[in-house]
């Protein structure tokens, strides 16, 4: 009997232990859980802000997809100028699946701000230059490109039919934001 009442004051004095060193701090919280907390709150990667290249503004205005719905296609209508019956604009192309886009040759990129020369009276266009950026909105590269290459028509269906129905014929403009 000796034993076991021994046995029980040694449990007892190893849980008063216990419970005296699991509230060794003022308000009671056990201080190996603070460590363990304050070790996991600055071990988490810092993620860099999301920063959408062109902005976010109202000036944004949505012209539509691709025909795969690949790309989104915006204009940016405070860019657009005219000059001698020539338009200048700016537009941004996000890749919606990045993973079945073909980058044909370019570094794989989120976002891409072109600048573009658009002829209404000829249908043809121009691109002068263009920058892509990754997910984050990081810049990866600027593409300029000479004004005296050679001027592409519009085709139907394509990216630049969807701006020149926008610009010349004033389609699609209550599309948007």
């Amino acid at each position: 009997m000796l034993i076991l009442t021994n046995f029980k004051q040694l449990i007892l004095g190893i849980c008063t232990l216990s419970l005296i060193a699991c509230s060794s701090s003022s308000n009671g919280t056990n201080s190996y859980l603070k460590s363990y907390k304050n070790t996991k709150k600055n071990s988490l990667p810092k993620v860099p802000p999301k920063k959408l290249p062109g902005g976010s503004g109202s000036n944004w205005r949505y012209l539509g997809s691709t025909d795969d719905n690949l790309l989104a296609i915006e204009i940016n209508e405070s860019s657009i100028r005219s000059t001698n019956k020539i338009y200048s604009f700016q537009d941004r192309k996000t890749v919606v699946t990045p993973s079945k886009y073909n980058y044909q040759g370019m570094p794989s990129y989120k976002y891409n701000l072109s600048w573009w020369k658009l002829s209404c009276t000829q249908k043809q266009f121009i691109i002068t230059a263009s920058s892509v950026y990754d997910v984050y909105g990081n810049l990866i590269k600027n593409y300029a490109f000479d004004d005296n290459e050679q001027w592409s028509s519009v085709t139907a269906g394509s990216i630049a039919e969807q701006q020149y129905n926008y610009i010349c014929k004033g389609l699609n403009r209550t599309l948007g934001y």
